[in-house]
């Protein structure tokens, strides 16, 4: 919601997911404020800080002429990665701190500290049945999109995508939110370079959804899709193969990117 243009929008972005939804969404019901709940959205807030860095970091060289993020502020990508620890380093601490002072509750160890660990875990297996059974067991349980988007056993995936291929699909007709979003991010990561086939976007178009994470990852999907295989996904923008929301978001997206040619960019604005 916050263009990363401006100066630090991810503290903009994680004072409105964190202190802002959580105590306004409180107070709105119950007229009350609670201090214990004020401690719990700054960890929040924190941790929405490591997730927006991480993945500004990762784009370091490509946004460091043109944006204004946290890691670009930091002038250098090493030093941009030192921040990023800081900043772990201060979401854990908040959030022992807290249960230490009976201001959060001890369970809050168990989704802040231990799902983390569990999506590391699975991306460091290599053989492809351990990491599937281990997925199917543990992704059901995930309910939001860092988690979700968090899970990459590239290790086992990479080897085998012609299984992989299948269980995606699987995934897709989930009717879970985020098992869907993940069989959708599998064929993004996995089937738009050498394993691409035509019928992968016909598979994404087909998908409709209310669910905000859901169109959104449509839209990350054929943007990048428009970036590696520009010829066979053009049509599904041309042809308005998406739902309006998700048509003009992918446009958005492939227009921010720095893998579309300007040309390109400016024939998909025409297509809005």
């Amino acid at each position: 919601p916050i263009s990363s243009k401006y100066y630090l929008s991810e503290i903009i972005i994680g004072l409105i997911y964190g202190p802002l939804i959580i105590m306004g969404g409180f107070f709105a019901l119950t007229k009350e404020f609670d201090l214990n709940l004020l401690y719990l959205s700054f960890a929040i807030f924190t941790s929405t800080l490591v997730l927006l860095h991480a993945h500004n970091i990762m784009d370091w060289e490509f946004d460091k002429d043109n944006k204004k993020t946290l890691a670009i502020l930091a002038s250098t990508k090493e030093k941009a990665i030192d921040v990023l620890k800081g900043l772990i380093g201060l979401s854990y601490a908040i959030i022992i701190i807290g249960v230490l002072t009976l201001k959060l509750n001890p369970h809050t160890l168990y989704v802040f500290l231990t799902l983390p660990l569990a999506t590391k875990l699975i991306n460091s297996m290599k053989d492809y049945d351990s990491v599937i059974r281990e997925i199917d067991r543990f992704i059901p349980y995930v309910d939001n999109w860092a988690t979700c988007d968090g899970i990459k056993p590239r290790k086992a995936f990479s080897k085998n995508c012609d299984r992989l291929i299948i269980d995606a699909k699987r995934w897709i007709k989930s009717e879970h939110i985020y098992t869907k979003r993940f069989g959708i991010e599998m064929i993004m990561n996995f089937f738009l370079d050498d394993n691409f086939k035509r019928e992968y976007n016909d598979l994404v178009a087909s998908i409709r959804s209310d669910e905000y994470y859901i169109n959104m990852m449509i839209a990350w999907y054929f943007a990048t899709a428009l970036a590696k295989q520009y010829n066979d996904t053009i049509p599904f923008i041309e042809n308005r193969r998406l739902d309006e929301w998700t048509h003009k978001k992918t446009i958005q997206k492939a227009r921010e990117s720095y893998r579309i040619t300007e040309e390109q960019k400016e024939y998909l604005k025409s297509l809005k």
